[in-house]
């Protein structure tokens, strides 16, 4: 297992060390973009939690009312 973590870091050091320089133009609406997938991803994760969270309850109320 150390073997093949050692070799997964040593390939991983040599893609950085020959990865070359990106010039991406980033647009207006890129900043946009990236906004409404963070507040789209937070907004989703709020929601499954409060879902998860109200089985919990659901089942708890269940168990105590046997």
């Amino acid at each position: 297992m150390k073997k093949i973590v050692f070799i997964t870091l040593v390939l991983v050091a040599a893609l950085d060390a020959t990865a070359r320089p990106s010039h991406a133009y980033l647009d207006p609406g890129a900043g946009s973009q990236l906004l409404q997938m963070t507040l789209a991803g937070a907004l989703g994760l709020v929601f499954a939690l409060k879902t998860m969270f109200q089985r919990v309850l659901q089942s708890a109320r269940a168990r105590r009312s046997k």
